[in-house]
C-alpha cells in the first residue's frame, strides 16, 4: 500500500507540475503558484522530486525576468530558494545564483521600495557563496539606498575589488557604478588599485582609459596628463582596437574642450598625445592622422604660429590630399599672413576638389554642401579682414560650384557691392564695371531660368521680383556712371531693360523699360560712330534697330493703356525715329529708308527740328541720300512757313541747307537745281520783305547773296548770260537787305555787276548781228 500510494503521489506531482507549466505558459502565474503549492505537500514522500520543483520554479523566475515581469519573478525565485533549502541536491552555488537573481528582480520591480529586500537577498547569496558579481551587486544596491552608509559601502567595495576571481570587465563596471553615483574619491581610488592589480593583464587598457575618463571628468587635468604620458610610455602595447579608439575619443574631447574655451596651447597638448598613439599604425590611420593634423593646424593658427600650422597642414595634405578642410586652412593661414596670392591659390585648390566632386555625380550632395560652407566661410573671413579682393575670389568660387539658386544670387549681390566699392578706389574703374557687367549677365541667366518654370511658388515669384528690381537699379546706375563709355552704357541699359521684362507689366515699369531701350539705342549708335572696323559698326547699327523696334512695341503698350504723358511719348517716338533713320542710312538700306521717309512726311506729328535733323542725317557720311535730304528740308520749310510765329533764325538755316544741296559747290549747277534753288530764294526774299531787316540773320543774307552771285558768275563763265543776269541781279537785290556789312560789298559788286551787264549787252548785240 505504501508503494502504491507513493506511485499515486508521483503521478499527481507530475500532473500538478504540468498544470503549473500550462498556467505559466498562459501567463497565469498566480494559478501556477497554486499548483506548485498543491505539489509541495507531496514532497514528503517524494524527496527526490524537490530539486525538480525548485529548478522548475527557478526557470519560471528566469522567464519572468526576461519577460519583464519582475513581480512574478520575485515569487518564483523566492519559492525556488525556499524549496532549495529543503533539498540536498542543490549546492550553495545554485542557491546563491537564485538569490542574486532574486535581488535583481526586486530592483527591477521597484528599486526604491524593495532596496532592503534586494540587499538581504544579495547578502544571503554572498553568505551562501561569494561570487564577484554578488559583491558587485551589493555595491550597486548600497548605492541605490536613500542614505548610503559610507563605511558599509567602503567595505563592500573593498570586498568586491579584492575578490580573486574578479574580471577586468566587472571591475570596470563597479568603478563606473561608483562614479555614476558621484562617489568620486572612492571610484578613483578603486580604479587606481584595480589598475595596479591588473597591470599585467592584457585588458588593463580598459581600466586605464576609465581612470583617465574619471580624471578628465573631474577636471584633474594635470593628473590626467600624467596618466596619459604613463599610458604612452608603459602600456602602449596593451591597448587593443576598441580601447585605443576610446582613448583617442577622450583625448580629442579634451582637446576640443580646450579649443572651445580658447586655450589653444592646451588643445595642442592633447592633440599631440593622440598623434603619438596614432603614428603607431600610420598606414591604417592616415585619414585620422590627417584630421588630427588639421585640428593641430587650427590651434596653431589661433596662436599665430603659422609656420607650425603649415607643417601640420603639409602632413595632413600628405595623408589625405583630397580633403576640403586642408585647403580651407591653407586659405586661412594665407589670409592671416596677408598673402593674397596664397589665399587665391588655396581657393583654386578647393575649387579643383569641388570640380572633381561635381563630376562624381549627385551621390556627393553632402560633400558639395561642405564645399559651399567652406567657401562661404572663406568669403566671410576675407570680409572680416577687409580683404575685398580675396573675398571676391571666394564668392566667385562659390558661384561657380554652387547649385543653390538663392545662394548664387546672394553671392552676386555681395560681389556687385564689393566691385562697386572697389570701383571708387581703383585706377581702372572700367575693369570693375566690366566685372559687374558679367555678374549682371549671369544673374539675368539665373532669373530667366526661374521665370520659364511653371508653376512658380510665391517664394520663387518674390525672389524673382526682388532680385530683378535690385539688379535693374544696379544696371541703371552703372549705365549713368559710365555714360562716357558707349559700350558699357549700351550693355547696362540693355540689361536694365531685360530686368524690367521680368517685373510686372504696369505703366511705371513699361515707362522704365522704354527709357532703357531709348538709351540703349543711343549708346549703340554711339558705338557704331566710334567703331573702327566695318563689321563692328554694322553689328552696332543692327543693335540700334533691334532696340528701336523693341521700344516701339513698349510705347505701343503704353499708348494702348492710355499711360504716360503725351509729350514724353512724342519725344520718345522722335528719338526712336532719328535713331532708326540714321541706322538705316548708314547700313545702306534705301528701300527701308524711303518707306520710313514716306511715313514721316505723311505724318503731322513730327516737329520741324526732328525733320531738319533727319535731313542732316541723310547726308552724314557714309550715307549720301541727297534727294531724301532735300525732301525733308522742303517739308521743314513748309512747316516753318505755315507756322503762326515763324522762327526766322531756324528757318534761315534750313533754307541755307536746302539751297546748298540744290546749288552744288565747286561746279555749275544744273537747270533743275537752279530752278529749285530759285524757289527757295523766293521764300527767303519773302521773309526778308515781310520782317524787319535785323530779324533775318545778316550772315545768312551774306551767304545767300554770295551763293546767288557765284551762281551767276558760273553761268556767265559758261556762256549762259541770261541766267547769269538773273542770278547776279538776285545777289544785288539781297545786298540791299544788308545793313552793317553792306559797305563791304556794295562798291565792288556794283562795279562788277555793271561790267557784267555791259558784257551781257555786247553779247546780245553780237548775237543779233550774226542773226
Amino acid at each position: 500500500m505504501a508503494e502504491k500510494k507513493k506511485e499515486v503521489d508521483r503521478e499527481a506531482f507530475k500532473i500538478f507540475c504540468f498544470k503549473a507549466k500550462a498556467a505559466v505558459g498562459q501567463e497565469q502565474h498566480k494559478q501556477g503558484l497554486e499548483w506548485v503549492e498543491k505539489a509541495r505537500p507531496l514532497l514528503t514522500t517524494l524527496v527526490t522530486e524537490v530539486s525538480v520543483l525548485a529548478r522548475m520554479c527557478y526557470n519560471f523566475g528566469c522567464d519572468a525576468v526576461k519577460s519583464k515581469m519582475p513581480e512574478h519573478a520575485v515569487e518564483w525565485l523566492r519559492t525556488s530558494f525556499e524549496l532549495g533549502k529543503e533539498c540536498h541536491d542543490l549546492d550553495n552555488k545554485l542557491q546563491a545564483r537564485t538569490l542574486r537573481l532574486l535581488a535583481n528582480a526586486y530592483l527591477d520591480w521597484d528599486a526604491k521600495e524593495y532596496c532592503q529586500k534586494a540587499l538581504n537577498a544579495v547578502s544571503l547569496a554572498n553568505a551562501e557563496y561569494i561570487h564577484p558579481f554578488g559583491l558587485h551587486l551589493k555595491v550597486k544596491i548600497l548605492l541605490l539606498g536613500d542614505s548610503v552608509d559610507n563605511k558599509m559601502l567602503q567595505a563592500a567595495m573593498e570586498e568586491a575589488i579584492l575578490h580573486q576571481d574578479l574580471s577586468v570587465d566587472l571591475a570596470a563596471e563597479t568603478v563606473k557604478l561608483l562614479a555614476k553615483h558621484e562617489k568620486t574619491d572612492l571610484s578613483q581610488t578603486a580604479c587606481r588599485r584595480l589598475t595596479s592589480r591588473f597591470a599585467g593583464s592584457p585588458n588593463v587598457g580598459k581600466l586605464l582609459v576609465l581612470q583617465l575618463e574619471l580624471l578628465t571628468r573631474n577636471k584633474r587635468h594635470q593628473q590626467a596628463r600624467n596618466l596619459v604620458e604613463e599610458i604612452i610610455a608603459d602600456y602602449r602595447s596593451k591597448l587593443d582596437g576598441p580601447v585605443l579608439r576610446q582613448l583617442h575619443t577622450l583625448l580629442w574631447e579634451q582637446a576640443a574642450a580646450a579649443f572651445e574655451s580658447s586655450d589653444f596651447t592646451e588643445a595642442i597638448v592633447w592633440y599631440n598625445y593622440s598623434l603619438s598613439l596614432l603614428t603607431e599604425n600610420a598606414d591604417m590611420e592616415k585619414p585620422n592622422i590627417a584630421k588630427l593634423q588639421r585640428n593641430r593646424a587650427s590651434s596653431y593658427i589661433n596662436l599665430q604660429q603659422f609656420q607650425k600650422a603649415e607643417e601640420a597642414m603639409r602632413e595632413a595634405e600628405k595623408c589625405d590630399p583630397s580633403n576640403l578642410y586642408t585647403y580651407y586652412l591653407w586659405f586661412k593661414v594665407a589670409i592671416h599672413k596677408g598673402d593674397n596670392d596664397g589665399a587665391v591659390a588655396a581657393l583654386q585648390k578647393l575649387g579643383s576638389v569641388a570640380s572633381d566632386v561635381k563630376e562624381e555625380g549627385p551621390c556627393n550632395e553632402e560633400k558639395e554642401e561642405d564645399i559651399h560652407s567652406l567657401i562661404s566661410l572663406a568669403a566671410q573671413l576675407a570680409f572680416e579682414r577687409s580683404n575685398r579682393k580675396v573675398a571676391i575670389s571666394a564668392l566667385e568660387s562659390l558661384v561657380k560650384y554652387s547649385s543653390d539658386v538663392q545662394q548664387i544670387l546672394t553671392c552676386f549681390r555681395c560681389l556687385t557691392r564689393l566691385r562697386l566699392t572697389l570701383s571708387g578706389e581703383s585706377s581702372d574703374p572700367v575693369m570693375e564695371a566690366n566685372a559687374v557687367a558679367s555678374y549682371v549677365e549671369s544673374v539675368l541667366v539665373q532669373l530667366n531660368s526661374i521665370a520659364v518654370k511653371e508653376p512658380k511658388s510665391t517664394g520663387e515669384k518674390d525672389m524673382l521680383n526682388n532680385e530683378a528690381a535690385w539688379f535693374m537699379k544696379v544696371a541703371w546706375n552703372m549705365a549713368i556712371e559710365h555714360s562716357t563709355v558707349s559700350r558699357l552704357t549700351h550693355l547696362f541699359f540693355a540689361k536694365c531693360s531685360q530686368f524690367c521684362e521680368l517685373l510686372s507689366n504696369d505703366a511705371s515699369n513699361l515707362g522704365r523699360q522704354k527709357t532703357c531701350l531709348v538709351m540703349a539705342a543711343a549708346a549703340s549708335l554711339q558705338m557704331a560712330r566710334e567703331a573702327q572696323e566695318e563689321d563692328d559698326k554694322r553689328v552696332s547699327l543692327e543693335k540700334v534697330l533691334e532696340h528701336v523696334y523693341s521700344c516701339q512695341n513698349v510705347c505701343s503698350q503704353l499708348h494702348g493703356d492710355g499711360s504716360g504723358d503725351g509729350e514724353n511719348r512724342d519725344r520718345a517716338y522722335s528719338m526712336l525715329l532719328l535713331y532708326e533713320f540714321e541706322a538705316l542710312a548708314k547700313l545702306g538700306r534705301p528701300s527701308e529708308l524711303d518707306q520710313l521717309l514716306k511715313q514721316v512726311l505723311s505724318s503731322p506729328d513730327y516737329d520741324i527740328k526732328t525733320i531738319e535733323t533727319l535731313a542732316v542725317l541723310a547726308m552724314e557720311p557714309p550715307a549720301h541720300y541727297k534727294q531724301q535730304s532735300k525732301k525733308l528740308l522742303h517739308a521743314a520749310i513748309k512747316k516753318h512757313m505755315s507756322s503762326k510765329d515763324i522762327d526766322i533764325k531756324t528757318c534761315s538755316k534750313t533754307l541755307h541747307n536746302a539751297i546748298r544741296l540744290c546749288l552744288v559747290e565747286g561746279s555749275s549747277p544744273g537747270t533743275a537745281g537752279r530752278e529749285e534753288a530759285w524757289h527757295l530764294y523766293q521764300v527767303a526774299i519773302k521773309l526778308l520783305q515781310a520782317e524787319e531787316k535785323d530779324t533775318y540773320p545778316e550772315m545768312e543774307i551774306v551767304w545767300l547773296m554770295t551763293k546767288a552771285w557765284n551762281t551767276g558768275i558760273y553761268s556767265f563763265s559758261s556762256g549762259q548770260y541770261s541766267v547769269a543776269d538773273v542770278w547776279c541781279s538776285l545777289g544785288m537785290d539781297l545786298m540791299s537787305h544788308l545793313s552793317a556789312l553792306k559797305v563791304n560789298y556794295e562798291e565792288k559788286m556794283k562795279s562788277l555787276f555793271a561790267e557784267i551787264q555791259s558784257k551781257i549787252s555786247d553779247s546780245k548785240l553780237k548775237e543779233s548781228l550774226e542773226e
